[in-house]
């Protein structure tokens, strides 16, 4: 997993737990060691890079350290806050719970032209 979490530009996939599974990024040279040999043989870095002033939205504190995300049919209950314990609850066969303990950015692409 990346230190600084997923991004626009990052290329992965879902594993069947649901984790995103980096592989590359679309932006980086195939010989930056971000790499780790994971790219495809015909890879080449798409130029130019993203202006991140102009075509990336990011809000860096969109989600609030202590912040619970769930699926629909999970039921959250805080039990306390520091440190952060939940208890849950899911009508669902399957469900997803994420954390944000220390909280997270956003960044969403402007356009698309």
């Amino acid at each position: 997993m990346l230190s600084q979490g997923m991004c626009i530009r990052d290329i992965g996939m879902i594993d069947p737990h649901g984790q995103f599974i980096f592989r590359f990024n679309i932006f980086t040279p195939a010989i930056d060691p971000l790499h780790q040999g994971c790219i495809p043989n015909e890879f080449e870095e798409i130029q130019p890079m993203l202006d991140r002033s102009s075509e990336i939205q990011a809000i860096p504190d969109y989600f609030k350290p202590g912040t619970v995300i769930a699926s629909k049919g999970v039921n959250i209950i805080r039990l306390s806050e520091e440190p952060l314990k939940v208890s849950m609850q899911s009508t669902a066969h399957e469900g997803v719970l994420l954390f944000f303990p220390e909280g997270g950015s956003r960044e969403d692409l402007i356009s698309t032209s």
